[in-house]
């Protein structure tokens, strides 16, 4: 009889994730790691058992966000939580773009998972520049006058590219205390137009936990026309975001 492989990893201590493309996360928690001060858990290696295919990984301390409930929090744990994320998300951000034939792909330079823009177990890209992209996001609508004028305005400029996480929820971090002991998930990261993160955040359909979907202009620049833009594509009400004073 085989040894089941993810009993054999757990025994260790390991923390063990079904994952549809290993190489992938296992890619990016390196270079995360190695480019930012981002708490990731330490990669250990992928394998297969029963016909899927997981990653090995080192275990985070804490509970999520999500199971800790954020409106439970106090004001100031909240509030110390969100600058330790705007200090890991704008390390994340600032880290230089490699040169390579695709700009908008995964660190590993080829396709990457996203849910909005294809079905979830399905990859997207790359893509060559932001253009090709918003064309593929626009399933191939020419930019005329039949696309609504918030997404010409926002389609017709060019963005920075910055790396992604692409996740990010309140199941995706990791808190003990007030401290985020890790950020996690890195199945779906790319390097994508600098908007991005925060238009999936606030325009994200299937959210939870709403109080701290409604602070992420707290730890990311918020993009209020792109935001705008996204959730007339996707056929949602649009709802601006204040930062707090």
């Amino acid at each position: 009889m085989s040894v089941n492989l993810v009993d054999e990893y757990r025994s260790r201590g390991f923390h063990v994730k079904c994952c549809i493309v290993p190489e992938i996360e296992l890619a990016t928690m390196r270079f995360v790691r190695e480019h930012t001060r981002i708490p990731v858990p330490e990669p250990c290696c992928s394998f297969q058992w029963d016909n899927k295919d997981y990653i090995a990984m080192s275990h985070v301390p804490g509970t999520d966000l999500h199971e800790l409930k954020w409106k439970t929090l106090s004001s100031e744990v909240q509030r110390t939580i969100m600058d330790q994320l705007k200090t890991y998300f704008d390390d994340l951000r600032s880290i230089p773009r490699p040169v390579g034939e695709h700009s908008i792909s995964s660190v590993i330079g080829g396709p990457f998972l996203d849910a909005r823009l294809l079905d979830w177990d399905d990859l997207s890209g790359p893509f060559e520049n932001e253009a090709e992209f918003n064309t593929f996001y626009r399933a191939g609508q020419p930019l005329d006058e039949k696309v609504p004028e918030e997404i010409r305005r926002v389609h017709s400029v060019s963005h920075r590219l910055v790396l992604t996480h692409n996740d990010v929820c309140p199941r995706n971090i990791m808190v003990e205390g007030s401290t985020v002991t890790g950020i996690i998930d890195w199945e779906c990261a790319a390097w994508l137009p600098e908007y991005w993160e925060y238009v999936k955040i606030t325009n994200w359909k299937n959210w939870e936990d709403k109080a701290f979907k409604m602070r992420a202009s707290e730890f990311l620049q918020p993009y209020p026309e792109e935001a705008l833009a996204d959730s007339i594509a996707e056929g949602i009400p649009y709802i601006p975001f204040v930062p707090r004073k």
